[in-house]
C-alpha cells in the first residue's frame, strides 16, 4: 500500500507541473481527489490491511492528500497569475 500511494503522489506532482489551464487542473483534482479519484480508490484497500498498519498508511494518505491540495493551489495561482499576463513561476 505504501508503494502504490507514494507512486501515486509522484505520478499526480508530476502531471501537475505539465498543466497548462484552469480547467485542466479542475479535471486533475477531481481525478486524483474527487469521491470517486485514484486516492479513494486506494483507500478503499485498507480495510484489507492488518489492524496494526492502518493508522500508518491512513497518516500517509492523508499527508500525500495535504501535498497535492498545496500543490493544486499553487499551480493554481501560477496559472492565474500567468492568465492575467505575468510569469510567476515557482522558483526552488
Amino acid at each position: 500500500m505504501r508503494e502504490k500511494l507514494e507512486a501515486l503522489k509522484e505520478r499526480a506532482l508530476r502531471e501537475l507541473e505539465e498543466l497548462d489551464s484552469l480547467q485542466k487542473l479542475k479535471d486533475f483534482q477531481v481525478r486524483y481527489l474527487g469521491r470517486k479519484g485514484e486516492l479513494k480508490a486506494l483507500l478503499k484497500g485498507m480495510g484489507k490491511l492488518p489492524p496494526e498498519e492502518r493508522p500508518l498508511m491512513g497518516q500517509l494518505a492523508n499527508r500525500i492528500k495535504d501535498l497535492i491540495e498545496k500543490a493544486i493551489t499553487d499551480r493554481e495561482e501560477v496559472l492565474r497569475l500567468k492568465k492575467k499576463g505575468g510569469d510567476w513561476s515557482p522558483r526552488g
